[in-house]
Order: C-alpha cells, then sequence, then structure tokens
C-alpha cells in the first residue's frame, strides 16, 4: 500500500515476475518428483526384499495379498497427495504430467533392476557352490 499503482500500460507479468512465476513451478515440480520417485524406491524395495534370492517376476510376487493392497493404496494416496489441488499446499506439491509420473517410475524401477540383478548373482553363486555332502564324501571325487 506504500508503493503507487503501476501505470496502466504496464503488463501484470513483468518478465521479472514471470521468470520468478517459472523458477518457482519448476523448484515446486523438482521437489514432488523427488518425493514421488522417492515413494517408487520404496514400492519396489518393498517388492524386492520379500525374498533374498527368488525374483520378482514370479506368481510368489503376487500370493501375499496384504502387501499387494498396501502397494496399491500407498500410490492411490500418492495420486491424490500429487494431483489434488486443496492438497497442493499443505504437501507443498504440484501437479505432475503423465511423462513426469513416468520419469519418477523408471527412476524408482532402477532399486528394482539392481536387487534383481543381485539376486541373479546369487542364484548363480549358489549353483556353482558344491553342496555340504559333496564336500567332504572322497568316494564322490574321481582319481585321474
Amino acid at each position: 500500500m506504500n508503493r503507487p499503482p503501476r501505470p496502466a500500460h504496464e503488463p501484470i507479468l513483468t518478465r521479472q515476475r514471470l521468470v520468478r512465476i517459472l523458477l518457482t513451478s519448476a523448484v515446486m515440480a523438482a521437489g514432488t518428483m523427488g518425493f514421488v520417485t522417492f515413494v517408487f524406491f520404496q514400492i519396489f524395495n518393498l517388492l524386492n526384499v520379500r525374498h533374498d534370492t527368488r525374483t520378482i517376476f514370479s506368481r510368489e510376487t503376487l500370493a501375499n495379498h496384504t502387501a499387494f493392497i498396501a502397494t496399491i493404496s500407498v500410490i492411490a494416496l500418492l495420486t491424490l497427495i500429487v494431483e489434488t489441488d486443496a492438497l497442493h499446499g499443505f504437501f507443498t506439491t504440484t501437479d505432475l504430467a503423465l511423462g513426469q509420473w513416468l520419469a519418477c517410475a523408471a527412476v524408482g524401477t532402477s532399486i528394482l533392476m539392481v536387487g534383481e540383478l543381485v539376486k541373479a548373482i546369487i542364484r548363480t553363486r549358489d549353483r556353482r557352490r558344491p553342496l555340504p555332502a559333496e564336500q567332504g564324501n572322497p568316494a564322490q571325487t574321481t582319481a585321474v
């Protein structure tokens, strides 16, 4: 109220205001994407830690209905937090476009891929290891 009104010919969105709005929007989108990516990391990690060596790409993955329902619930709540305008101020989030959601999910799957790689290495190592009965039994060794 201490400033005089802007001149009538001056645009409401000056270059300085527009740059500030764009930078603020970019920071909010980056923060929201970071939050969404973190949640996807947690979802994929939940699937990863269910078994030390069994791949998640098996029927047993969906056998635990409680974990499946919890995962779906987390995704639903995440979608509400990010996409509901009334919650944006409380959670400091902003809407994400489909491409942004997919980017967050893709980055989140990296924990899944690393976990699957580790499990594959463990399975391969375990297959090469002799069984305990074979280690100390001289009758099973062949003479040269």
